[in-house]
């Protein structure tokens, strides 16, 4: 599908003065790799909307229940620096919490710096409860 895409948007393409086949075949590629994995509209991309909605339908309701059935549940947050890890663990949060839930954060990433301020930012936001041993400690002590 790529290639056709990419071919089509060279076929007949003329290049300027100074135009390189290089780059009129990257730009090509670009805007056909965007096109595929750009979203049509109406279709849903909440990730976690949809994973969430699938173990409620899975599980029977558990999810719905957690509120109304309170023991501790864990959420283990991981991934590599840069990804959102924080901002969705606020989001979850959040989520939690509109729910009824009663969430608790807890800052293990010891030794990035700031990342405990980012989760207390976050945690000062929502009203929850930050756990914290602070920099360059343990982190499962």
């Amino acid at each position: 599908e790529i290639c056709d895409s990419v071919r089509s948007r060279l076929v007949g393409k003329k290049l300027q003065s100074f135009g390189r086949v290089k780059t009129a075949v990257r730009h090509a590629l670009e805007d056909s790799i965007e096109k595929l994995l750009r979203p049509k509209k109406g279709i849903n991309v909440d990730v976690l909307k949809g994973v969430v909605d699938k173990r409620e339908r899975q599980s029977g309701g558990m999810f719905r229940s957690a509120a109304e059935n309170p023991r501790p549940y864990v959420v283990v947050m991981v991934g590599i620096n840069g990804v959102g890890k924080s901002t969705s663990l606020a989001k979850i949060a959040y989520y939690l919490k509109s729910s009824g839930c009663r969430p608790l954060i807890a800052a293990c990433d010891t030794f990035r710096s700031g990342a405990v301020e980012q989760l207390n930012v976050h945690a000062k936001c929502l009203d929850v409860p930050l756990f914290h041993r602070g920099y360059a400690k343990d982190p499962s002590a």
